[in-house]
């Protein structure tokens, strides 16, 4: 059957769908590049820790999984509502890395911002270095893949800039002063 024996409405249907494929094949390359760039944004999960001058000691995901996780539920000045984050004490990562003995820690974000955390402040208030917010792994855009976080709502004296300082997102190194 060629197009000049069809009715009318099936030939302007042809021929409109057919000027629709240049558009649908773009959509499909826009899908295609959305969905690159979110992968991009799920960076593999890691995190170093330098002991001393020499002593580099790298958590990835899975021996991050192998430590006992915690929840802190809380608010924080940088999210909307009460969030629920999953991750590791931070105490129970140095245990783990066999650091007993330190003054502080400097904590260092992907954007070369970084905090100076005392040792006082992570054995009495145990923050948790998450990896997951309201159950989902953190992106670079939700300030993960690494966060630290405090019980915020636990510990009023927390809620304030000197501590939100301290909260480094995006976080891949801690060198650890002895």
């Amino acid at each position: 059957m060629n197009m000049q024996s069809c009715p009318a409405y099936i030939t302007v249907f042809c021929a409109s769908t057919r000027a629709l494929i240049p558009y649908l094949v773009a959509l499909f390359v826009c899908v295609l590049a959305v969905d690159r760039a979110q992968a991009s944004l799920r960076l593999p999960l890691s995190l170093t820790l330098t002991v001393g001058d020499a002593e580099r000691i790298t958590f990835d995901r899975q021996q991050l999984d192998k430590l006992p996780h915690t929840d802190i539920r809380t608010h924080t000045p940088f999210t909307a509502g009460l969030q629920t984050f999953r991750g590791v004490k931070l105490s129970t990562v140095l245990e783990a890395a066999n650091v007993s003995h330190y003054q502080a820690l400097t904590l260092h974000a992907m954007n070369h911002y970084q905090a100076r955390l005392p040792r006082d402040v992570v054995t009495r208030y145990q923050p948790i270095i998450a990896f997951e917010r309201n159950g989902k792994p953190m992106t670079i855009r939700t300030l993960g893949p690494l966060w630290l976080i405090y019980p915020l709502d636990d510990y009023p004296q927390l809620q304030s800039d000197r501590f939100y300082e301290t909260m480094v997102w995006q976080l891949t190194d801690i060198e650890v002063e002895p």
